[in-house]
């Protein structure tokens, strides 16, 4: 039975598939028959008042004419099967225009995609320009973005991406490319340049693209991006280590807290290489326990101590003494922040319960485990299982955290309130940090 549905279903492809050469070749077929009977049974040549039997058979001119009647057929059945090709040959070749069309093109935006820029890239590296003219290659991540998703959703971030792409089409010229890479990160090809200057026109033109926030049926959208800029041939002459060290300059216009722009420096891939070891080595480190603690005693007014600050203390084999700010970040960095904070809290806290009832313990909270709102249950946790109450623990807080974070950090901040640990926020400056305690 089923045999027999699927030979039904296949006859029924086939007949839908060539309906119409079917059609065409049934009325040939019945034009013929027709043309046929009528030469048989009417002879159309018969002399007027002749009735002889040698008329009533088909006659020679009767027989050309069926024949030339035929071929008529014939070459009109061609003809139509021929113009029916050609119209199938000039679909097929749109559909396969338009398949290469959408796998070149980013769905969303309408600018080109990575494929695209690829080969775009590949072409320019065959043809790199001779001083002072350059290709310049500008990676570009925009600021915030994330957080338009969060807070409105990500129709409304595809809204905001589509309004960008837009206005870095209008900040560039006629024949740079204009890429979407995906996400938030778009990239810029710039043929042919005047040199670092040239591409710096760019790069502020695209900055200034950006300075009016973006309005959208969701609400208005300020943003700002970071651009990363490498130059070929003066960086690189092969495709894959100009994009790479467009993004390294990248990652240090992306440190920046405001939109900037950085051009690609050996130094910065130095940094760069030099932050992958010490990710590495950090890994090593946490694992292995070897991160101590220093503290440093604050005085209290009038004398003697209030309280000691602790903050971490890592000796690298080779670089020396890490320092906290440069280690906070790389161990973000190598997802260890939250694991590192809550070892060496409890360390301390441990370290602590053993002082005078009267001196505290100060400990830095990183800004970025603001987001980690399970992290207040483990700060408690710390203290009850080292017997520290939470009155003498202090924890400080960068006050930008704070405000970046304000509506997570509350939740993280409440239950230690509640508890009675002290929240501080610190104001830091190259050569100032200041603290108030955030009362409430």
């Amino acid at each position: 039975m089923l045999s027999v549905r699927r030979a039904l279903a296949k006859g029924t492809a086939l007949l839908v598939r060539h309906k119409v050469k079917i059609l065409d070749g049934g009325l040939l077929l019945a034009l013929l028959a027709a043309a046929a009977l009528f030469a048989f049974e009417v002879n159309v040549f018969r002399h007027e008042g002749q009735e002889t039997l040698a008329q009533q058979t088909v006659e020679l001119d009767e027989l050309m004419a069926l024949t030339t009647l035929t071929m008529l057929g014939v070459l009109g059945f061609l003809w139509r099967r021929a113009r029916e090709h050609k119209r199938e040959n000039e679909l097929r070749v749109a559909a396969e225009q338009e398949v290469m069309k959408l796998a070149l093109q980013d769905p969303l935006t309408g600018l080109p995609n990575r494929r695209r820029f690829e080969d775009a890239l590949r072409a320019a590296m065959q043809a790199t320009p001779a001083a002072p003219e350059a290709h310049a290659l500008l990676m570009i991540d925009m600021n915030g973005f994330k957080k338009i998703n969060d807070i409105y959703g990500h129709p409304a971030g595809d809204q905001v991406l589509v309004h960008i792409g837009a206005r870095l089409l209008r900040a560039v010229r006629d024949q740079d490319l204009v890429a979407r890479l995906g996400g938030d990160e778009f990239v810029i090809l710039a043929r042919n340049v005047e040199g670092a200057e040239g591409a710096a026109n760019i790069a502020r033109r695209v900055l200034e693209s950006l300075d009016d926030p973006v309005v959208t049926a969701s609400g208005v959208h300020a943003v700002g991006a970071g651009l990363g800029i490498a130059l070929a041939p003066q960086d690189a002459v092969a495709e894959d280590e100009l994009v790479r060290k467009a993004d390294v300059a990248l990652y240090r216009a992306k440190a920046e807290p405001a939109s900037s722009i950085r051009f690609f420096e050996p130094a910065m891939d130095v940094r760069l290489r030099q932050r992958d070891e010490l990710e590495s080595a950090i890994r090593v480190a946490v694992d292995a326990d070897d991160i101590g603690l220093r503290f440093q005693p604050v005085a209290r007014i009038g004398g003697g101590i209030a309280a000691f600050e602790a903050s971490p203390l890592w000796a690298h084999p080779t670089l020396g003494e890490i320092a906290a700010e440069r280690l906070t970040p790389i161990a973000e960095g190598a997802g260890l922040l939250p694991r590192l904070t809550e070892r060496l809290l409890r360390r301390s806290c441990a370290a602590a319960a053993a002082w005078p009832a009267d001196v505290r313990l100060s400990f830095d909270l990183p800004g970025a485990l603001l987001r980690d709102t399970s992290f207040a249950g483990r700060i408690l946790s710390a203290l009850r299982e080292t017997g520290l109450p939470p009155r003498r623990l202090r924890l400080e807080i960068d006050e930008g955290a704070l405000i970046r974070e304000a509506e997570v950090a509350e939740t993280l901040i409440t239950p230690l309130r509640a508890a009675g640990v002290a929240i501080v926020a610190t104001i830091s400056a190259p050569a100032i940090r200041t603290s108030r305690t955030c009362t409430g």
